[in-house]
């Protein structure tokens, strides 16, 4: 095979590729531009956010968990709103960064 069409088939793989790439639409479970009274950015790794979680499960708390290691949209959200680490909390649409209960519970009080 000539070294013309052997580029030639390679870049015709690479276009067919980079077009099912680009033809991806973002998941439809995207929970971008949903909010919550109790809104936390996490990852699938971060033992803090784990741990917030647990803390809000064991007291009944509903919040809305937003995973930005797994949805783009989602991280696009994160940064917009200033977000840099997780865990990230917006309560009652004030932001908290990390997790400590005694703050937690403050800023959750202020909407009673």
């Amino acid at each position: 095979m000539s070294p013309f069409l052997k580029f030639a088939a390679f870049a015709l793989v690479l276009f067919v590729g980079w077009q099912q790439f680009n033809d991806r639409e973002p998941p439809a479970s995207s929970l971008a531009g949903q909010s919550a009274d109790i809104e936390i950015y996490t990852t699938s790794r971060c033992t803090y956010c784990k741990q917030a979680m647990a803390y809000m499960d064991e007291r009944g708390i509903e919040y809305l968990e937003k995973n930005v290691e797994t949805d783009l949209e989602l991280r696009r959200e994160f940064h917009a709103r200033g977000g840099r680490g997780v865990p990230h909390f917006y309560i009652h649409g004030e932001s908290l960064r990390g997790f400590d209960p005694a703050r937690f519970e403050k800023l959750r009080s202020r909407a009673f």
